[in-house]
């Protein structure tokens, strides 16, 4: 058969199919091709546009579509426009949402009845039908209706623009039919149960809230003179929402959506252009929406950029809930982390739902140059950008900041480089794989194919990392390693800002100490070339600047804790070189008064074996590592601070407490014991009376009291224990303390030591402890 050969279309044309009428429903299709002058009438003009699933048959459609005696004219994509001609297809494509919206209706073509969604239409014409008549929708014991949802149809991305410019919309499935309202009704009366497929019912959601607003919108289409537009939303916004639909071609995620678009898009240099490279055209969409990028990196096989722009951080998503069942908006909870918004600091915005869902603990930002802000997501080497632009609908309200503007300028100091990846491809991961996992080697990926759509995302991001620095280095093994830990260590360094994020940071800490202790302990040939000696000098370089990077947390102590704790030695035994081993930070504490709190013992021995610290330095409340060792039962430390004999063993802390008295206070004998053991320690020193009622309590005092049995032993044994010394309000002995808290056997012990073996004296005590 000849191939139809097109007339060239003069501008400001469509061509129309005339398709002639039969009485005979299997007979030849006959159609003529015509043009029109597309003009901005007030009214829809008589044809009809048609909506196409992919793969569908065109003939099956028109022998549905033909009538028995009338033409009938369609405007017909595939048909309509010379598919060879590159030019005539980027301008009509350019106009396709005006074609659409001043067609008299939109027929949307789900192809012939296949088995399971043959009865499909009807279940949901009869459910609409009982909703308008106000009886209960019977919900359907078969799976027609969820087998018809699965139509291509309802995943393509062009459909989305046909259907939102539609002023009536008749959707044909095989002989039957039905009007798009009573479709989009029936539908919501009959609450489906998607079972697990929510990225069904996302898809479905999005397309039948524009099928249901088609009865509403004017019959009215003149927009004057100069570009069409549907004017739903900005169009960062849409390709946020709709980037997960199918699309034939890379190029039509963003072609589908302009006609949508309330932006002057053009402006930024976007237009239908099928011979522009996919790489070209998302690098414009991206410098469009985000003009002050500092870098962005694109691929013509691959729908993912890495972007590189400055920002602030003001927001963390609480959480989300959508508005309604069919609408195409959600409410987002968040928390202000920004010290301009005051009060209770959460704000609600109702925003559009993006094709990857937000999740509770990702963040809000606003990247320099934009007005809008963004979400984005932590993972291994970059941000995954969640929605790169929203225009919410609440404003900001006034008791917290008088306007977003105000909270713009507020924020205009210093800022923060992030390095994003935007995926179009990936799936949609509500949570990060496990640590720990591995990741491809830059040897591996050198001779790999392309990882696939759908890969999860810290795959994804990996190749693309690969990719842009194997572009960049000239030894791509090590310095592929070392730009990896850079950039991991460089996340790290972002999630401790954050407070809600301080285990991610420590896990991409210890991640990146793992890559880095596995270089260190990398052996070097003692013979290299000239080439391979300036490879070595780089390679330090670039070793001492991620260590030096270690040194800026917490003065290097807290990463040398993980090092010791992970069994990194190498690191470890530079970090303790070089780290600032007395630095003071929250409530005045130092690497090592924090290392006996959180018993890490392998960080205490090193802090102490290094001769750079200061064993009795305080903290804001005057305590130091021996009282809280002492404390916390820690004998261990305890037995090595008092070794060194740098320590004052009987120091008392703001609320007069010494060692003794806390460890005395908590029953760790063996810590009384050694502390008794040094000479300067006072065995009777007593608490201060304002602490307490009961203050001015001795050692014994205390143990007695709590019931420590162990411990007044050890204090029974030192000579130089007052055993009848009287304390607290009342001036009791600690033989009566016990008595009276019920200790029998501790008073049993005192009383031995004070030799009031008989009964009489026994009972005299006792008498003199009623009289209290």
């Amino acid at each position: 058969m000849p191939v139809y050969q097109y007339s060239p279309l003069p501008s400001g044309h469509i061509r129309l199919l005339r398709l002639k009428p039969h009485r005979d429903k299997d007979a030849p299709i006959q159609c003529q091709l015509f043009d029109l002058e597309l003009l901005n009438c007030e009214g829809p003009h008589p044809y009809e546009a048609l909506s196409l699933s992919v793969g569908a048959n065109l003939y099956s459609a028109l022998l549905h579509l033909r009538h028995c005696h009338l033409d009938r004219i369609i405007w017909i994509d595939a048909l309509c426009i010379n598919q060879r001609d590159m030019l005539e297809k980027g301008q009509q494509v350019q106009s396709m949402a005006k074609i659409y919206a001043q067609a008299s209706s939109v027929v949307v073509w789900l192809g012939e009845v296949e088995a399971g969604s043959e009865h499909a239409l009807e279940v949901i014409r009869a459910t609409a039908t009982n909703t308008s008549n106000g009886v209960a929708a019977d919900i359907p014991e078969d799976n027609s209706v969820l087998a018809l949802l699965r139509n291509s149809w309802f995943q393509r991305i062009w459909v989305l623009q046909e259907v939102a410019a539609a002023r009536h919309i008749l959707i044909k499935h095989g002989p039957s039919e039905l009007d798009g309202y009573v479709f989009c009704t029936g539908l919501n009366a009959l609450e489906l149960a998607y079972h697990g497929e929510q990225d069904l019912q996302a898809s479905i959601r999005s397309i039948t809230f524009l099928i249901r607003g088609a009865t509403f919108r004017p019959r009215r289409t003149n927009h004057g003179a100069g570009r069409f537009s549907l004017d739903i939303c900005p169009l960062s916004e849409l390709v946020e929402m709709y980037h997960t639909r199918k699309a034939t071609e890379r190029q039509d995620k963003i072609y589908a959506l302009l006609g949508m678009s309330s932006d002057d898009f053009e402006a930024g240099g976007l237009k239908v252009d099928y011979s522009i490279p996919w790489r070209q055209l998302f690098h414009k969409l991206i410098t469009y929406i985000l003009p002050n990028s500092l870098a962005v990196h694109t691929w013509d096989d691959k729908q993912v950029a890495i972007i590189q722009n400055m920002g602030h951080i003001f927001g963390r998503v609480c959480g989300v809930s959508q508005r309604s069942i069919w609408g195409d908006s959600q409410v987002m909870n968040f928390k202000w982390v920004v010290p301009q918004v005051q009060t209770d600091g959460q704000s609600n915005w109702t925003i559009k739902t993006p094709g990857k869902p937000i999740m509770s603990g990702d963040v809000i930002c606003v990247f320099h140059g934009s007005s809008r802000p963004a979400v984005i997501r932590p993972r291994r080497l970059y941000w995954e950008i969640i929605m790169i632009s929203i225009c919410p609908v609440d404003d900001i309200p006034s008791h917290q900041i008088s306007t977003w503007k105000q909270l713009l300028h507020a924020l205009d100091t210093s800022q923060t480089k992030f390095e994003l990846i935007w995926d179009w491809e990936a799936l949609s991961n509500t949570q990060e794989g496990p640590r720990g996992k591995s990741f491809p080697s830059p040897l591996d990926l050198k001779g790999e194919e392309e990882i696939s759509a759908g890969t999860p995302g810290d795959a994804r991001e990996q190749e693309c990392f690969w990719l842009i620095h194997s572009q960049e280095a000239a030894f791509p093994d090590t310095d592929y390693r070392l730009q990896e830990v850079t950039r991991i260590l460089a996340m790290g360094h972002e999630f401790y800002k954050l407070w809600w994020w301080h285990t991610k940071a420590e896990d991409h800490f210890g991640e990146s100490m793992s890559i880095l202790e596995s270089i260190l302990g990398g052996s070097v040939s003692s013979e290299t070339t000239r080439d391979e000696n300036h490879n070595m000098i780089r390679k330090k370089k670039a070793i001492n600047l991620v260590l030096s990077s270690f040194t800026g947390i917490q003065g290097g102590w807290l990463p040398l804790q993980w090092a010791l704790r992970a069994g990194h030695n190498l690191i470890a035994k530079i970090l303790l070189e070089n780290a600032d081993l007395n630095a003071q930070f929250e409530y005045g504490h130092t690497p090592l008064t924090w290392a006996v709190r959180r018993e890490y013992n392998e960080l205490f021995e090193a802090l102490l074996h290094s001769g750079r610290v200061s064993a009795d330095a305080q903290c804001e409340i005057g305590r130091t590592a021996l009282h809280y060792a002492s404390l916390f039962g820690h004998h261990t430390m305890v037995e090595l601070l008092l070794q060194t004999n740098q320590v004052d063993p009987d120091a008392r802390d703001e609320n007069g407490k010494t060692p003794l008295l806390l460890a005395a206070d908590r029953g760790h004998e063996v810590i009384v014991r050694m502390l008794l053991e040094k000479p300067t320690v006072d065995p009777n020193s007593k608490e201060p009376q304002y602490l307490i009622a009961e203050g001015e309590r001795t050692p014994l005092t205390i143990a007695a009291q709590k019931g420590h049995v162990g411990v007044v032993r050890v204090l029974l044994d030192h000579p130089e224990v007052d055993i009848s010394a009287r304390t607290g309000y009342c001036q009791t002995t600690a033989y009566e303390d016990a008595l009276r808290k019920g200790h029998k056997l501790i008073y049993d012990l005192i009383m031995e030591r004070l030799h009031l073996n008989d009964s009489e004296e026994r009972e005299h005590a006792g008498e003199g402890l009623g009289a209290l």
